[in-house]
């Protein structure tokens, strides 16, 4: 089946917007070189001095920009945009290069500039180079290819947690303290995904399980204001076991990755709390706390309230859809013990 996928980039000085054409649906490998190869082309520099740096999509539902996680959010024709690192060698800053963090989508991707409609159609040959930006070269299959979690042949529960915890923070800088790592840097694709379930497993059980979720939740509660833990727990509980296994946590931020964008505000705030009650005791605790909550509370409002409107409708029906679905798996179990009898 052919697929199409629009990636909008700022091209010496504007906004350009091209339409990729892939044989089937790509992967974000795939996706992120083809775009390489287009832009490297329009910016007049060879292959090598052109990487990306990080894709965000185009939620149209939400009407607003989500952190591309899996290739399994690709849709035909969706809206990428493309962050990229436009200079190299020399001419850079000695510190590391900063990824674009959230706030930055809305003043590059948003605010009162439209995106301008694909200039061409380009036709992405198989196989495609090498992807050169590190961000999408390090994803393996694995990461590349999220939706099939429940699929045979995949690996246990247990295998997927462990790989996730020892993978989440070997791709940034060496940190030894998980707060820290989710407080001061901003992880990426399925980084993203991963340090939050890590942080929500606090205890390191390998999974989560309501009290993880409500925490969270509690935290950022001028957010979630109709959002309840239960609700979510429902929904990523895909077999009803109570616990929420790395696996359905991947397949429930595949569907819905705005929630997961909150968590982590969510959860960044409790880290950041906790490291300030324990390192800064002869500090002014109280105003520099009082700061940190105003600030993570007003960006989590700020992006999330018409966003997470649209999501908890779509929550409260997936909900009700999912008792009903309980309750008639419980009547045919009950039907089926009393033809046994």
């Amino acid at each position: 089946m052919v697929f199409f996928i629009r990636v909008a980039a700022n091209v010496r000085g504007g906004n350009r917007n091209i339409r990729l054409r892939f044989a089937s649906h790509p992967t974000l490998r795939e996706v992120a070189s083809a775009a390489e190869v287009y832009f490297a082309a329009a910016t007049l520099q060879p292959l090598p001095s052109f990487e990306l740096d990080a894709l965000v999509l185009f939620d149209e539902y939400a009407f607003a920009w989500v952190e591309l996680y899996s290739a399994a959010q690709l849709s035909t024709d969706c809206q990428l945009y493309a962050f990229v690192k436009r200079e190299r060698g020399p001419q850079m800053h000695d510190g590391p290069q900063q990824r674009p963090r959230m706030r930055q989508w809305r003043i590059v991707c948003g605010g009162g500039e439209v995106l301008p409609p694909p200039a061409a159609t380009m036709a992405c040959p198989a196989p495609l180079p090498a992807c050169t930006s590190p961000v999408f070269a390090a994803l393996d299959e694995r990461d590349d290819r999220v939706p099939n979690c429940t699929g045979a042949g995949g690996t246990t529960d247990e295998m997927d947690t462990s790989r996730s915890r020892c993978s989440v923070f070997t791709t940034g800088p060496e940190r030894t303290d998980r707060s820290d790592y989710l407080a001061t840097s901003t992880p990426w694709c399925g980084d993203r995904l991963r340090s939050v379930f890590n942080i929500l497993d606090a205890q390191e059980k390998g999974y989560l399980l309501f009290v993880d979720l409500k925490r969270a939740v509690d935290a950022q509660r001028s957010v979630f204001v109709n959002y309840s833990a239960k609700a979510l727990l429902a929904l990523a509980d895909q077999d009803g076991d109570g616990r929420v296994s790395y696996k359905e946590w991947v397949s429930f931020a595949v569907s819905h990755p705005t929630v997961v964008d909150t968590l982590f505000d969510a959860v960044a705030l409790v880290s950041r709390q906790d490291r300030q009650g324990k390192n800064c005791e002869h500090a002014s605790q109280p105003n520099m706390t009082s700061v940190e909550v105003c600030r993570f509370s007003a960006e989590a409002y700020n992006r999330s309230r018409a966003i997470l409107t649209h999501e908890e409708a779509r929550l409260a029906a997936d909900a009700v859809r999912l008792n009903a679905l309980r309750d008639a798996w419980g009547k045919q179990k009950q039907k089926r013990t009393r033809s046994k009898r």
